[in-house]
């Protein structure tokens, strides 16, 4: 039986297209494969691209970007080979995650769509710890499954058959933290549904490095190879707050450890070189607090930066705070900071349409000195950017950054009564004094 799975994975001769953004939703990838480079997320994209994995049975696949599409083609028997990201997701910071797939055609009935927090586990039975996917068995018919370590699980054997090979077909799945849901269209009858967590599997389940992407697997006869074409994945996460901003929530992290190989996708940055590093130590220069800062190494000529995107109120007013330093191996760098209405694409271009600020750093070696700036939310969805513009100066090293605040400014009408008398009282008497 050949088995097509999407563990935050999708399967067989497959396109999937853009799909509107939820409200109140940030937006994680939002790849539809149209640069060249898998590798490198999609103009739009604040997150990094796809990776090619496999089972390493009978192989080998193949996979590429062309036009907008990425192309997946199995090896032999059992082979089970797809992409995923480069860069995983934590779900246990939001109270719910969506990921869509728009399939325009497939050559086999068998797709599995989901998230799984292992990349791919060797062998022709592929149960990566945990997975929680939407499956189409070989046979037609539809089912939710999920897999918590040790025990997988039906969470719904699906309300009967899909209708044979779909032409094409678009797949919503979501998890949340009161249970699942899974919409789609383009089949001659359509799985939509939602349920509960079960005891074997519920949100708790999930690991802070859960992954996205497509897979699809052989027959276990010598079958000619199956092919899956994705034209866009989209993933959204509700309820995401701003995090990491003391840079300290990196386990082990090895000093020096690049902020794109930290594997989340709070801090990304947003070129691919230069480079952005979390430190315990550099130059003499430590935290100013906690155990990690980040360097903006931007040899030769600068050009190094990070962003985040996170859940806003539009119309409020938000407080940013944080720390900047240089030292001695840095002449006087130059910090930008912008914040943008949304997501910004990967190559982090542009001046922010909420904040467009820029601080010069040039105090004492050493000497972590605090920052502080506002801006205006214009919608549910901001990204923040920290960038060390282009020097052309090949021996600059660039700022330091530590312990980032984000709060919201609360409103008049947000205060207490009597401190509200007490305010208007202190204003009438300053008057009546002049």
């Amino acid at each position: 039986m050949s088995i097509y799975r999407i563990a935050a994975l999708c399967g067989a001769m497959a396109v999937l297209t853009l799909v509107a953004r939820p409200l109140s939703a940030a937006t994680l990838w939002d790849d539809d494969f149209d640069n060249g480079d898998l590798a490198a997320g999609a103009t739009g994209s604040v997150n990094d691209g796809f990776q090619l994995v496999e089972n390493a049975v009978n192989g080998p696949p193949t996979v590429g970007e062309s036009g907008t599409n990425a192309t997946i083609t199995t090896g032999g028997a059992d082979n089970n080979a797809g992409i995923i990201t480069t860069r995983s997701f934590d779900p246990t910071v939001a109270d719910s995650f969506t990921v869509t797939w728009d399939v325009s055609s497939q050559t086999s009935i068998g797709t599995g769509i989901g998230m799984t927090e292992h990349i791919i586990q060797a062998g022709p039975n592929n149960h990566a710890s945990p997975w929680f996917e939407f499956r189409i068995e070989s046979g037609g018919n539809w089912s939710i499954r999920a897999y918590n370590g040790s025990t997988a699980t039906t969470l719904d054997p699906g309300a009967g058959l899909v209708g044979g090979v779909p032409t094409g077909y678009t797949v919503s799945l979501t998890a949340s933290t009161t249970g699942w849901s899974v919409s789609a269209t383009g089949f001659t009858a359509n799985p939509n549904a939602s349920g509960s967590w079960n005891a074997d599997f519920d949100y708790s389940n999930f690991t802070s490095t859960m992954y996205v992407g497509s897979m699809i697997q052989n027959d276990d006869t010598a079958d000619p190879p199956a092919s899956l074409n994705v034209d866009s994945i989209l993933v959204t996460q509700s309820n995401t707050p701003f995090r990491h901003g003391s840079f300290d929530d990196y386990d082990n992290a090895n000093n020096g450890l690049l902020i794109r190989n930290t594997k989340t996708v709070s801090w990304v940055e947003t070129t691919s070189t230069p480079d952005v590093s979390l430190r315990t130590e550099n130059f003499g220069a430590t935290a100013h607090s906690g155990d990690y800062f980040v360097v903006f190494t931007g040899q030769p000529d600068g050009g190094a930066g990070i962003a985040q995107t996170f859940d806003t109120i539009a119309g409020e007013d938000y407080k940013l705070t944080f720390y900047l330093a240089r030292n001695t191996d840095t002449n006087t760098p130059t910090m930008d900071i912008d914040a943008f209405d949304g997501f910004i694409g990967q190559d982090g271009s542009g001046d922010g349409d909420l904040l467009d600020a820029s601080i010069i750093v040039d105090w004492a070696e050493d000497t972590w000195v605090k920052q502080t700036l506002t801006f205006t939310a214009l919608s549910d969805m901001t990204t923040l950017r920290f960038l060390e513009p282009l020097t052309g100066n090949s021996n600059a090293v660039g700022p330091l950054l530590d312990t980032i605040s984000l709060v919201m400014i609360p409103t008049p009408a947000a205060l207490p009564a009597g401190l509200m008398m007490l305010t208007l009282l202190a204003t009438r008497r300053r008057t009546t004094t002049i």
